[in-house]
């Protein structure tokens, strides 16, 4: 399968929301997928999509059989796209699915709470940050955290990139014990929050906010802020990434 497929495959969160084809849960009939134009020039099949699910690092996708047509998963090995569905685990935009139904809820209740709840940011985006007050959700459904650092800490696959050059960590169990918001748990693990309601997660939940290297220091300690970003920093948007996006991942 070619880097475009599976670069379009990648897409199938965008191609789903903009066709209105996601049930509640988010997963959407990949007989539709495939039809999309760039994947059927491709000839993406079945398998190639079961490959890229299996093989993605970040475990970003799921596939279930799709009840309507495969009711019973017999045919497990189905190379018919009718008979399956898929969805993105996390990134959604469309305001109709339900994160109930896509994820499990982390509560006090459950103790469920993860040790250790990070954002990664970069300095383009710190004073739109400072300013909004926040961590905003901007168009997404949710703000994305992860339980530690991709690639250094053990089982941690997803939740942020790895050239973030500031980390913030949040103290979850305050957030839930003052009902600010909601917390969520993805099947990849990223820990995701619609924020508060205005979509943010307040700076006040920010235990600590510091620089990766540079010797940028720590800026926020218990949801004071403490410093500035230092003076003669190199600071450039990420590519990829909007000057606006104050707080997206």
């Amino acid at each position: 399968m070619s880097e475009k497929a599976n670069a379009g495959i990648a897409g199938v969160v965008g191609v789903a929301e903009g066709q209105a084809l996601l049930d509640p849960a988010g997963f959407a009939p990949l007989d539709k997928v495939l039809a999309w134009g760039p994947l059927k020039s491709e000839k993406v099949t079945v398998d190639d999509v079961k490959t890229c699910t299996r093989d993605n690092a970040k475990q970003r996708f799921s596939m279930k059989a799709n009840p309507s047509t495969n009711p019973n998963a017999e045919n497990d090995d189905s190379s018919d796209a009718s008979h399956w569905l898929i969805r993105a685990n996390q990134g959604h935009s469309i305001t109709t699915l339900d994160s109930s139904a896509m994820l499990t809820e982390i509560s006090l209740a459950a103790k469920n709470v993860p040790a250790r709840v990070l954002h990664g940011t970069y300095y383009a985006f710190w004073d739109a940050i400072v300013q909004k007050g926040g961590l905003s959700r901007m168009k997404r459904n949710h703000v994305h955290c992860a339980t530690g650092i991709p690639g250094v800490d053990v089982g941690v696959i997803s939740g942020m990139r790895k050239d973030v050059e500031l980390l913030v960590q949040i103290d979850v169990e305050t957030s839930l014990r003052d009902g600010a918001m909601q917390w969520w748990l993805s099947s990849n693990g990223v820990v995701l929050t619609e924020g508060d309601e205005n979509g943010l997660i307040p700076l006040k939940y920010f235990a600590r906010a510091e620089g990766v290297k540079n010797d940028v220091g720590v800026l926020v300690d218990n949801g004071e802020k403490l410093a500035d970003l230092p003076a003669g920093l190199e600071i450039k948007v990420p590519a990829g990434k909007n000057q606006s996006a104050g707080g997206k991942k």
